[in-house]
């Protein structure tokens, strides 16, 4: 055997065994996903889920002091409808399990897990301090933009505005995020779920022919929870 075949025979071997550990390495990372997906579903339906409901704050206070009143009250106004059909939608069209709302000034409390210090909203989208929640294990949901894969993209952070503020988000390699508005469930830590967890529930707002209204949306994602949990319970 000559140079040529001998090098030709040790390339083939060498694709041979990362093609092989390749696929192993997805099959493990499927497996993973599985699991966890199946561990969390069953955690969401004997727990709670916590709707991240937008306020817009910053957009109102910056109307405010450039004294726009009746802008700043438009928007409050406007948001107030919104947050108050996603919240009648949910009442009515979603069952999977109990659903508490706050307002996403309250973010912080979310990710130090100090429920106590939030505020929760009534059916009219008000604060109501009678409102608390008894679980200490949740999940979340807010109408946003669906990001990609954070697992295999996550490649360092970023500081991006939001209604909010400044706020530190992870950079991705593939793009941060997709473009699609969505109803999309996350962990207590405020990460995105993944496959085959039903984790999400488009919106088709960039389509205004097919655009979904809030009752569609949740319904879709409860009608997609229910049908998961039955398949892996």
């Amino acid at each position: 055997m000559n140079i040529k075949k001998i090098s030709l025979f040790l390339v083939s071997v060498f694709f041979f065994i990362s093609t092989q550990a390749q696929y192993g390495r997805k099959m493990r990372d499927s497996e993973i996903d599985q699991m966890n997906s199946e561990r969390q579903i069953k955690e969401l339906k004997e727990n709670v889920l916590l709707v991240r409901l937008r306020t817009r704050q910053p957009v109102i206070d910056a109307l405010v002091k450039a004294e726009r009143n009746e802008e700043a009250k438009k928007v409050e106004l406007d948001q107030l409808q919104k947050n108050q059909e996603i919240i009648a939608a949910f009442d009515q069209y979603f069952d999977f399990c109990p659903v508490f709302f706050f307002r996403s000034n309250y973010s912080e409390y979310i990710i130090k897990n100090q429920l106590d210090s939030i505020v929760f909203l009534n059916d009219t989208a008000g604060l109501d301090p009678g409102i608390k929640v008894q679980s200490k294990l949740f999940y979340l949901a807010e109408i946003t933009g669906l990001a990609a894969d954070t697992s295999t993209f996550e490649n360092g952070t970023y500081l991006a505005e939001n209604e909010d503020g400044l706020v530190r988000r992870t950079a991705y390699a593939g793009g941060g995020n997709t473009g699609f508005q969505a109803l999309i469930f996350k962990s207590s830590a405020m990460y995105q779920l993944r496959r085959p967890f039903p984790y999400y529930s488009r919106t088709l707002q960039s389509l205004p022919i097919f655009r979904r209204s809030h009752k569609r949306v949740i319904s879709r994602a409860n009608d997609a929870l229910h049908y998961y949990y039955n398949k892996v319970y």
